[in-house]
């Protein structure tokens, strides 16, 4: 999984070699802070809270979900970089994983509304999915969300079936898609 936040630039103004490569990994999914509740940035709010069967915490926010455990950092994974949720409201399992690779499962109470209100906001970061070819039977799955605090648009691409994302064909074909929506959502261009 890759990724891409508009308007990263290099130092000298230019768009960094694999532009499409540059992954989130780091900025969002560190340890924020250690205490009885995560530090939440400016105008951030907690929607809920909830513990797991393991003892667990998880905070759910107008911007991210958080969690933290006795004795352990929080870790903050914000609402656009999620690549997958699932939500089992009969068992209780929220099973989410960030575009960093950071995988929370927890096993919630059954009247929790923490994973419904998680698919809610992941949902409403979405504004297109695309799944295309990019040359000798691979495909990639282009995603545009909107981060929530910004309304900045994030990029995010999987390529599958083998093919090297940094192959210059490959990254072509991903940055045509990407040109293309964002004609179709009204995303202006980059710089």
């Amino acid at each position: 999984m890759t990724a891409h936040v508009e308007g990263l630039a290099g130092a000298n103004g230019h768009k960094p070699p694999g532009l499409l490569l540059s992954v989130l990994r780091g900025l969002r999914g560190v340890a924020v802070t250690e205490g009885p509740r995560p530090l939440l940035g400016r105008g951030e709010r907690i929607l809920a809270t909830e513990s797991d069967e393991a003892g667990a915490r998880l905070v759910a926010t107008t911007l991210a979900l958080y969690q933290g455990a006795a004795e352990e950092a929080w870790r903050r994974l914000a609402w656009e970089e999620v690549i997958r949720l699932s939500w089992d409201p009969d068992r209780g399992r929220l099973d989410v994983t960030g575009v960093d690779g950071h995988h929370v499962v927890a096993n919630l109470p059954l009247q929790s509304r923490l994973g419904t209100l998680a698919r809610e906001r992941v949902a409403a970061t979405l504004l297109v999915s695309r799944r295309v070819g990019v040359g000798a039977g691979a495909t990639a799955t282009v995603v545009a969300r909107r981060r929530p605090a910004t309304a900045e648009v994030v990029w995010l691409v999987r390529v599958d079936g083998g093919a090297n994302p940094e192959r210059p064909d490959v990254v072509e074909a991903i940055e045509a898609v990407i040109r293309s929506l964002r004609v179709e959502i009204a995303v202006p261009p980059v710089l």
